[in-house]
């Protein structure tokens, strides 16, 4: 008897788990690392917004900044790694940043192209990685119990 049927559930699992946690286990490091960036001064250059829908809280602001390191203009679109840029917050953010206000950018000093606005992640980084975590770790278990069952 073939094992192959019997992993495809398991393996699947264990490949959804590892792209949730790919995906956002990025945000997740970056946003940790922002608190230690170096910071200097940027200016809004646009804003675009995404109204979205009241039921779904799904309104963004996207900001345009630019910034100056070592005698090098950069431009970003980053407001931060956690998503405080949509949802409830979105307006907010509009609010405290508008088309040429001056605002702190924090920048990776060996990569001064990698920068946001803002430092720290969110709840949802964190919810995502441990979820994709857990979901891939169920179909690691699976695979194991399978095999481990599997005869000679």
């Amino acid at each position: 008897m073939s094992l192959i049927p019997s992993i495809v559930f398991p393996a699947a699992l264990v490949a959804v788990g590892g792209a949730v946690v790919a995906s956002n286990g990025r945000d997740l490091y970056f946003g940790l690392a922002s608190r230690r960036w170096s910071a200097t001064r940027g200016r809004v250059v646009a804003v675009e917004t995404h109204e979205g829908t009241l039921w779904h809280g799904d309104s963004s602001v996207i900001l345009s900044y630019e910034y100056e390191v070592d005698g090098t203009t950069y431009c970003s679109r980053r407001y931060d790694f956690a998503g405080r840029n949509a949802g409830p917050t979105a307006g907010h953010v509009l609010l405290e940043t508008p088309v040429g206000a001056w605002s702190p950018v924090l920048y990776d000093a060996r990569r001064p192209e990698r920068s946001a606005l803002r430092a720290g992640v969110g709840l949802q980084s964190v919810a995502s990685v441990a979820i994709g975590a857990g979901i891939g770790g169920l179909g690691l278990l699976g695979l194991i119990g399978i095999l481990l069952s599997a005869p000679g």
